[in-house]
């Protein structure tokens, strides 16, 4: 939180990491990159005012939330290997929709979100509304995603 960022890659290698962004970066983030091993807590996604976030996850539990106020767009890419992934989206922070692949071996819930054909997963009134988009692409080997909107 405060610095002023406009790439950022960080690894956590085979341990966990809790990573917070308490406010929001005064510039333009480009792209952010995350690769979490052994699992990893980051709240404040949106504060980041990130572009573009990806975030790999090999083995473990992984806790996103993208709380904060977005000032465009943002897409996101989550994958991870083998484990869990929750992530969280207040309201307030924009317009959501999810795109996922559900395999055979992956497992897939949200609440808060209406569900609008296979693989696809809006906010209500998401065709109304004109705030910034959050797009969440989400993919999985043998891993549980939940995606709470509320």
């Amino acid at each position: 939180s405060g610095l002023s960022l406009t790439n950022a890659t960080i690894e956590t290698g085979a341990s966990g990491a809790n990573i917070f962004c308490n406010q929001p970066n005064p510039q333009t983030l480009h792209a952010c990159s995350v690769r979490a091993g052994m699992g990893c807590n980051f709240s404040g996604i949106s504060n980041l005012n990130a572009d573009r976030f990806t975030f790999e996850g090999a083995i473990g539990s992984y806790l996103l939330g993208f709380d904060g106020h977005l000032t465009h767009n943002l897409d996101a890419v989550v994958e991870i290997g083998l484990g869990a992934c929750a992530i969280t989206i207040p309201p307030t922070a924009a317009r959501v929709q999810v795109f996922y692949d559900d395999g055979f071996f992956s497992s897939y819930s949200f609440s808060g979100l209406v569900h609008r054909r296979d693989g696809y997963e809006t906010s209500a009134g998401f065709d109304r509304s004109t705030s910034p988009i959050q797009t969440l692409h989400l993919s999985s080997g043998a891993g549980k995603f939940s995606v709470s909107y509320h």
